[in-house]
């Protein structure tokens, strides 16, 4: 009934239930009284039914090939873009996850050098991500240039404070003159990355752990550290 009397697009609406689910879910954990008053409830930000028939949405999300992926990277001439474009084409991550790392963010782990996402979309969003070796001699090279700690360079934030939003605009045009239509954006090199795990059998719960998703299962979701660094790598 509450969300009848929002005039939001659907799109809004499921952020509002988004930020009402990480709630419910934090109060359970954190507070016995809440945990205790509502353990036999069922979530109400959960399980929602819009109408939506995904079937017929033209503008779904598409993955890129390894084609795709390499022609964007070529055609970029903004070395900022081609390095925010190889860096999500090598960790999954997402676009604004990229342009938050900070050099401070650099960390080892097991023994492998790796990104720390700190914060994202997600609870889950928190984790350590292994550099690809790939990537090592444009990580350093970042960490060498950058004059304000972000390893991404941009000219500056949008009213929300999201520093991704000028390079975002900037991939837009690019995969726009390549003819990749309006499925197609950064968000789709993370469809990639993600399937081209799975082409290559890596277990759900590893490729889970790298990305930030969430398992669905409380042994996997509450009680384990998740895949070491040698395990992601």
């Amino acid at each position: 009934k509450y969300l009848d009397t929002l005039p939001f697009s659907t799109k809004t609406k499921k952020q509002h239930l988004f930020a009402g689910n990480s709630f419910w879910k934090y109060a359970l954990r954190k507070d016995s009284q809440f945990k205790e008053r509502h353990k036999d409830q069922a979530n109400p930000f959960e399980k929602h039914d819009f109408g939506e028939n995904r079937g017929a949405n033209k503008n779904e999300r598409k993955a890129f090939t390894v084609e795709d992926i390499r022609r964007l990277y070529e055609a970029s001439n903004n070395q900022n873009l081609s390095d925010l474009i190889i860096i999500g084409a090598y960790t999954g991550a997402r676009i604004e996850e990229i342009c938050q790392l900070k050099t401070g963010d650099i960390l080892t782990s097991d023994g492998v050098e790796c990104f720390y996402i700190r914060d994202g979309k997600t609870e889950n969003a928190e984790r350590i991500v292994p550099i690809h070796k790939y990537l090592r001699p444009i990580v350093k090279r970042l960490i060498k240039d950058s004059q304000d700690q972000f390893l991404i360079p941009v000219s500056g934030k949008n009213k929300y404070g999201n520093r991704s939003d000028s390079l975002g605009k900037q991939f837009g045009r690019l995969k726009k003159g390549l003819g990749f239509g309006s499925e197609f954006v950064f968000h789709s090199l993370r469809k990639s990355f993600i399937t081209f795990l799975q082409n290559n059998d890596i277990p759900g719960l590893t490729i889970a752990s790298i990305v930030g998703h969430e398992t669905g299962t409380i042994t996997f979701d509450v009680y384990s550290a998740g895949p070491n660094a040698k395990q992601k790598l």
